[in-house]
């Protein structure tokens, strides 16, 4: 407001007229204005392409620190899987002896009663012959 109230007044020639059209004291009004502000902006730009590259570092670090424990974790699984696995197998194999083992004991546990039977079978018979 106070620029276009200075130009406005240069212009119409109302009051005093210090700086005529071409407004030369202006313009060196902003050109110190602008040698002033140009490095200043440009530190301010340098400042947070600083930051800018730290922060893209710093995700990229993360990132590639969270890939590798997923990877980790995607090969621990799979041992872990493959284990499973395993012991399944090793449990079918020791479910499936136990039962022929069971069913050799019960063919074990038949002869010795058949037997069993026959001898005392054998000696009641053997009892009632020698009375």
């Amino acid at each position: 407001m106070v620029i276009v109230a200075r130009v406005i007044v240069n212009s119409a020639g109302v009051g005093p007229r210090f700086d005529p059209y071409p407004f030369i004291f202006l313009n060196l009004v902003f050109s110190t204005l602008a040698a002033y502000a140009a490095p200043l902006i440009l530190l301010a730009e340098t400042r947070q392409a600083d930051r800018d590259k730290t922060r893209a570092e710093t995700e990229a670090r993360h990132r590639a620190e969270s890939d590798a424990r997923l990877s980790a974790l995607i090969e621990h699984n799979v041992d872990q899987t493959e284990l499973v696995a395993r012991l399944a197998e090793d449990n079918r194999r020791q479910t499936t002896q136990i039962a022929e083992l069971l069913e050799q004991s019960s063919r074990l546990l038949q002869k010795e009663s058949e037997q069993t039977g026959l001898l005392v079978a054998g000696l009641m018979q053997g009892d009632k012959a020698s009375r």
